[in-house]
């Protein structure tokens, strides 16, 4: 199985956890909250599971890598050790919690996280980059859906901004109910 394929088997399964909690969905929309720590207390279950299962040989939490900078104390949500016909792919995945709409009197789209340098991924993209080896991603959980055109343009907009910086989506927000979105975005 490769990495990519892993990683959409990832959103479709943890799709389904997230489409039982419509409340914490609503209430994270509502609440104006960032939810970062409880994504990642969700889909440990799904790695501690795939390791038991023999899909990863390793999973690991809060996870220093090797940078091409030297050693670092930067950390990495998830480190996981993906089981493959020709051995083992390093996976490194940083996780983040997009708050769609009202948040402090100001409203928010996805495409504001894709064009700052102080919030939103840019500095995820940059940590990713500076890794040595493995396939690099981003989950990003966004409590409202934001819709296909401002998700497009805010990836459009950061590859454009940031260049030589680059993301590719893997998943479309038209897929997802109005009240959140998976964005799974590949760091090349």
């Amino acid at each position: 199985m490769s990495t990519l394929d892993y990683m959409m088997d990832v959103v479709a399964r943890f799709r389904m956890i997230l489409d039982g909690h419509t409340i914490h969905m609503q209430l994270f929309d509502l609440h104006a909250i960032q939810v970062e720590g409880w994504l990642k207390g969700e889909l440990l279950p799904f790695f501690h599971t795939d390791k038991n299962n023999g899909r990863l040989q390793n999973c690991l939490s809060e996870s220093c890598s090797e940078f091409k900078t030297g050693p670092s104390l930067k950390r990495i949500d998830y480190e996981l050790e993906l089981l493959g016909a020709t051995g083992v792919t390093k996976v490194w995945l940083e996780l983040k919690h997009f708050q769609i709409g009202y948040q402090k009197k100001d409203v928010w789209k996805a495409w504001d996280y894709f064009v700052g340098t102080s919030y939103g991924i840019y500095r995820d993209v940059a940590k990713l980059r500076q890794v040595v080896v493995g396939d690099k991603y981003i989950l990003v959980l966004a409590t409202k859906n934001p819709g296909r055109d401002d998700w497009s343009s805010g990836v459009a907009k950061f590859n454009e901004k940031f260049a030589p910086f680059h993301i590719k989506s893997h998943t479309d927000p038209s897929d997802f109910p109005g009240t959140y979105f998976l964005g799974l975005l590949e760091v090349p």
